[in-house]
């Protein structure tokens, strides 16, 4: 959740919150607390474009704990978000999220998102979405380790993948 409030027609502050849980990129839970400025770009019926600059206090808990990342963390925070209109029933959103842990460069993260949403009528409407999720430092997990038969000798603890990939389509309802 994010609220703004103006403070001109251009220039805005903002402060939000928000808490996840990833069990597949090994993210137990993250909490984040957030606030900051930021500027409106565009403000036009079809387009808007904003940006803002923010602080944020994590706190991260993951499957397997990882001694090159602290529980709780301060991240600079920089995003974006674009709106546009195509036409009355079709709209393009695009969102884009940096962080920056400023005790530990190397670990930083994005989050992006973009949607195209058709609407069907004034209740009901389709939505696309492809949302790419990329941590520099991404968590901790256990494998099996097998020898040249397949048999497993052990586990052995190595890093998740970077990327994380979501497509989404959704049937909505406005009522």
């Amino acid at each position: 959740g994010e609220f703004q409030r103006n403070i001109s027609r251009r220039f805005f502050w903002m402060t939000g919150g928000g808490w996840d849980r990833d069990s597949n990129a090994g993210i137990e839970t993250r909490s984040v607390l957030f606030g900051g400025v930021g500027n409106t770009w565009i403000d036009k019926e079809q387009t808007t474009f904003k940006t803002d600059y923010a602080i944020t206090f994590t706190r991260r808990i993951d499957a397997i704990r990882d001694p090159k990342r602290k529980e709780r963390t301060s991240e600079a925070r920089l995003a974006s978000s674009y709106r546009h209109s195509l036409d009355t029933r079709h709209r393009i959103d695009s969102d884009f999220v940096v962080f920056l842990n400023v005790a530990n460069p190397s670990d930083y993260r994005f989050d992006t998102i973009n949607t195209f949403t058709s609407s069907l009528s004034s209740i009901f409407a389709l939505r696309f979405s492809l949302q790419f999720l990329y941590q520099n430092l991404p968590a901790l997990e256990k494998i099996n380790l097998k020898d040249f038969d397949g048999l497993t000798i052990g586990k052995v603890i190595v890093r998740k993948k970077k990327l994380d990939t979501v497509l989404k389509f959704s049937f909505v309802v406005t009522l």
